[in-house]
């Protein structure tokens, strides 16, 4: 019981015409309540197509907390071909194919931004990274998914597991709004 959720009906058509029955348009920057209390009565997993630019992963970004509240898992499928409707035109009857092999879950999409963001930097922007990870670990994950993230991230920014989450006890609301 799934939904792929896109931003425009131009998408939804096109999915539709390539197989995605289960796609769904938002039709404007976010989902409404009265839209996440649908979803909930239909589907318990969640995609998010987007195109991988700012403005697809902003998108991404206002759905996933909405929808992590309820209780939904929600998974992302950033595109570098473009929005959903391109990878339909240059995938066609793929496309089912090209959103299973694509779609990660939403907190390993964000926590593989800020590592990326922040590999090789010296230690002001690990600290950095800290902080947007702070906020990110607020997300309800299951404790085996923080697990994971964590081991991800103190290898990446080349911390122990230990350090890294003292260092993430440590900052306080302040220090993560100042940031």
């Amino acid at each position: 019981r799934e939904a792929v959720i896109v931003e425009g009906y131009t998408d939804v058509m096109l999915l539709h015409k390539h197989g995605i029955d289960n796609s769904i348009a938002t039709m404007g920057t976010s989902l409404s309540d009265y839209q996440i209390d649908t979803l909930q009565k239909y589907c318990d997993d969640i995609i998010l197509f987007i195109e991988d630019d700012e403005a697809g992963r902003e998108f991404a970004r206002k759905q996933v907390s909405k929808l992590h509240e309820v209780g939904m898992k929600v998974n992302i499928v950033a595109s570098e071909l473009g929005d959903p409707a391109d990878v339909c035109l240059a995938k066609k009857d793929k496309t089912g194919l090209f959103i299973k092999n694509k779609a990660v879950l939403a907190s390993q999409f964000y926590l593989e931004r800020i590592i990326n963001k922040y590999r090789n930097e010296v230690t002001n922007a690990q600290l950095e990274a800290l902080r947007e990870m702070k906020s990110l670990f607020k997300i309800a994950f299951s404790p085996a998914e923080k697990d994971m993230y964590i081991k991800q991230a103190s290898s990446a920014l080349d911390l122990s597991s230990k350090t890294l989450i003292k260092e993430l006890d440590n900052l306080n609301e302040e220090q993560i709004k100042s940031a």
